[in-house]
Protein backbone atom coordinates (compact mmCIF):
# COMPACT_ATOMS: atom_id res chain seq x y z
CA UNK A 1 0.00 0.00 0.00
CA UNK A 2 1.23 3.43 -0.75
CA UNK A 3 2.07 5.97 2.06
CA UNK A 4 0.72 9.85 1.56
CA UNK A 5 2.53 12.46 3.21
CA UNK A 6 1.13 14.27 6.29
CA UNK A 7 2.18 17.43 4.73
CA UNK A 8 0.24 16.57 1.16
CA UNK A 9 -2.72 15.79 3.64
CA UNK A 10 -2.58 19.05 4.94
CA UNK A 11 -1.36 21.53 2.36
CA UNK A 12 -4.93 20.15 0.17
CA UNK A 13 -7.19 20.85 3.27
CA UNK A 14 -5.63 23.65 3.58
CA UNK A 15 -6.30 25.28 0.02
CA UNK A 16 -9.42 23.78 0.01
CA UNK A 17 -10.56 25.19 3.51
CA UNK A 18 -9.09 28.90 1.78
CA UNK A 19 -11.19 28.25 -1.64
CA UNK A 20 -14.27 27.47 0.58
CA UNK A 21 -13.97 30.81 2.82
CA UNK A 22 -13.32 32.80 -0.86
CA UNK A 23 -15.73 31.80 -2.35
CA UNK A 24 -18.19 32.16 0.43
CA UNK A 25 -16.78 35.78 0.36
CA UNK A 26 -17.50 36.25 -3.08
CA UNK A 27 -21.09 34.98 -2.82
CA UNK A 28 -21.66 37.21 0.00
CA UNK A 29 -22.22 35.00 2.64
CA UNK A 30 -18.88 36.43 4.60
CA UNK A 31 -17.97 40.15 4.53
CA UNK A 32 -13.71 40.72 5.23
CA UNK A 33 -11.82 42.78 3.88
CA UNK A 34 -9.36 40.81 2.46
CA UNK A 35 -5.64 42.69 1.84
CA UNK A 36 -2.76 40.39 0.66
CA UNK A 37 -0.31 43.07 1.78
CA UNK A 38 -1.84 42.95 5.54
CA UNK A 39 -1.48 39.48 5.51
CA UNK A 40 1.33 38.32 3.59
CA UNK A 41 3.81 37.91 6.45
CA UNK A 42 1.55 35.74 7.95
CA UNK A 43 1.65 33.82 5.19
CA UNK A 44 5.28 33.17 5.53
CA UNK A 45 5.37 32.49 9.09
CA UNK A 46 2.69 29.69 8.29
CA UNK A 47 4.39 28.38 5.61
CA UNK A 48 7.87 28.38 7.83
CA UNK A 49 6.09 26.62 9.99
CA UNK A 50 4.54 23.95 7.80
CA UNK A 51 8.46 23.78 6.38
CA UNK A 52 9.94 22.58 9.98
CA UNK A 53 7.18 20.77 10.95
CA UNK A 54 7.51 18.79 7.88
CA UNK A 55 11.18 18.28 8.65
CA UNK A 56 10.91 16.85 11.83
CA UNK A 57 7.93 14.52 10.85
CA UNK A 58 10.76 13.31 7.70
CA UNK A 59 13.24 12.79 10.30
CA UNK A 60 11.35 11.28 12.51
CA UNK A 61 10.23 8.22 9.95
CA UNK A 62 13.53 8.48 9.18
CA UNK A 63 15.00 6.74 12.32
CA UNK A 64 11.96 5.09 12.69
CA UNK A 65 12.76 2.74 9.85
CA UNK A 66 16.09 2.27 10.18
CA UNK A 67 15.20 0.94 13.59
Amino acid sequence: MRKVKLSTIYWGLFFIALGGVLLARNLGYLDFDFSLRLYWPVILIVLGLAWIIGSFEASSSRKEDSD
